[in-house]
């Protein structure tokens, strides 16, 4: 018994249900490398919720095309489907990109695929349906997906374009919010880091954003999280030696908040972890923070 099923709606949606993380993160990534071997694109977006929105393309130009999202999102019928869905325009739908066009084919799975002579997913269905429980999606600042993540990022895009004005800023940080708590504190920070100090209107922001957080999705956002992955954004230069528990919260805020919209430079954690001066009761824990972060970004020395 795994514990873990797998429901998947007639538009692609995707939710895990089950006890075991395991189970369930296998069974997520069943689906997911299951949709990278029938498509030769991919990007992976979030409804509402804890809905997955995976997007298969053959022709990858117009799902880069933000140009002709913005004339469709213009469009009346356009527009009013998303605020049924309370989505608040162009900016609130950037938000919900997860991972953009041609992640998903960088990264590399061990699970089989979902067949019809073989179909594992439904096994998995009916042995968890009663239970419910999120899957995590896997980590995907790897190395090898890096570049394709910041430049194939519509989110990216938009903040970047030179059009983005403060209240889409705010649009964007508040619908994030909503449902992502690492994405809501990747983008503060990434505002934060820009300011000398916080200003009013930031303050207003992340209050607001606080008030309108669900528990559910990992809560509001933390100030001291702001302040430590500004901190890792920011291009000041490290110092000649850095304390270990320094060096262990950069590997934490990597495997949590990394965003391909707001990603985190991973040379700069493993330059932090060269820089780690070890506790003195464990000689080796800076040799082995560093070997952990090399796994989880594919780093070839």
């Amino acid at each position: 018994d795994t514990g873990a099923s797998v429901d998947i709606d007639d538009d692609g949606n995707v939710r895990i249900y089950g006890e075991d993380a395991d189970s369930r993160d296998a069974a997520l990534e069943m689906v997911l490398n299951t949709y990278k071997k029938t498509f030769e694109h991919v990007s992976i977006w979030y409804g509402l919720g804890f809905d997955l929105l995976l997007l298969g393309f053959n022709d990858p130009e117009h799902a880069l095309d933000l140009e002709r999202l913005q004339r469709r999102t213009a469009q009346a019928a356009f527009a009013d489907g998303l605020r049924r869905s309370e989505v608040d325009g162009l900016p609130g739908l950037l938000a919900h990109e997860i991972m953009p066009l041609g992640v998903l084919h960088e990264l590399e799975f061990d699970t089989p695929l979902q067949r019809l002579l073989h179909p594992r997913l439904n096994d998995l269905s009916a042995q968890g349906f009663f239970k419910g429980d999120a899957a995590e999606l896997p980590f995907s600042g790897t190395e090898s997906a890096q570049e394709t993540g910041k430049q194939n990022s519509l989110l990216r895009r938009y903040m970047e374009g030179g059009t983005m004005t403060s209240n889409d800023r705010n649009r964007i940080i508040l619908q994030a919010c909503k449902h992502r708590n690492d994405l809501c504190t990747a983008l503060l920070a990434d505002w934060y880091t820009e300011m000398y100090r916080p200003t009013p209107q930031f303050q207003q922001i992340l209050n607001a954003a606080r008030q309108n957080t669900m528990q559910t999705f990992g809560g509001a956002p933390n100030s001291t999280r702001i302040n430590y992955l500004s901190s890792l954004l920011s291009r000041a230069p490290l110092p000649r030696s850095v304390p270990y528990n320094i060096a262990q919260q950069s590997l934490v805020l990597l495997e949590e908040y990394y965003h391909h919209a707001v990603p985190i430079d991973t040379e700069k954690v493993l330059d932090i972890w060269q820089r780690c001066a070890p506790p003195e009761t464990d000689a080796d824990a800076c040799d082995r923070g560093r070997a952990q972060v090399e796994a989880l970004i594919g780093h070839q020395p």
